[in-house]
């Protein structure tokens, strides 16, 4: 072997890097491939296009790429393509959500009157309402102080 022909990583020695612009950390998912797009199409730059898609957080990012996904199962599902979804579609999708959070809010209130109790400690009777505390027995799902004190 010639030694200008060897791989210069390979003895330890570091590459150059190439003129190679710094890239702004974004989570590459398929929803950003789709805002990429939308926005080249409205004729905004590049560098306009990475600041705009790196300027939100990581957590955020994490969110809207899930929930890409699952907009994307149930376009699939529907024989819906994600990218021309009319408002119709994405308005079917987002009330199966909202159908969704009625139940889970309505289960946690249940559990929550199950927790109520009529015992005299529990349950104070004034001369204009009512004051019914919850059984302190009683977990609620969200086990903070704030929760436990509604």
């Amino acid at each position: 072997n010639h030694p200008s022909m060897e791989d210069p990583s390979s003895q330890g020695v570091p590459t150059p890097r190439k003129n190679i612009p710094p890239r702004p950390s974004v989570v590459p998912t398929d929803l950003m491939a789709v805002e990429w797009s939308v926005l080249r199409r409205q004729n905004i730059s590049e560098q306009a296009i990475h600041t705009i898609l790196a300027a939100r957080r990581p957590s955020t990012n994490r969110i809207y790429a899930a929930t890409w996904k699952v907009f994307c199962q149930w376009c699939f599902k529907t024989k819906i393509s994600p990218a021309s979804a009319s408002v119709a579609n994405i308005l079917d999708f987002l009330s199966l959500k909202v159908a969704f959070l009625v139940a889970i809010t309505s289960a946690r209130r249940i559990s929550e009157m199950v927790a109520l109790s009529v015992r005299e400690d529990l349950c104070v009777f004034h001369l204009d309402r009512v004051v019914l505390w919850l059984d302190p027995v009683f977990i609620p799902k969200s086990n903070s102080r704030f929760h436990r004190a509604q």
